[in-house]
């Protein structure tokens, strides 16, 4: 499955709040979530659009706190 090419970091933030994390702070150009169950946070750059880089990283990081794959966590992403 393709990554979306078209996303940015204000709404990458709004759709995990689906899987469970919570907007933290915003420090300059980042927004800090928080995973509810394990308390870990991450940091998402809330650029316009989010290089797919930068958002496979990010889809990493939230991969490891979720335990969910990567077609996995892009369909609950829709």
């Amino acid at each position: 499955m393709k990554l979306p090419r078209d996303l940015n970091g204000e709404d990458l933030c709004a759709r995990l709040t689906k899987l469970g994390f919570i907007r933290a702070r915003q420090s300059g150009s980042h927004v800090v979530l928080r995973h509810s169950e394990s308390g870990e946070s991450i940091s998402v750059p809330a650029h316009r659009p989010l290089k797919t880089g930068t958002l496979r990283r990010v889809l990493r990081d939230v991969q490891e706190l979720t335990g969910l794959t990567l077609e996995q966590l892009l369909v609950e992403l829709r």
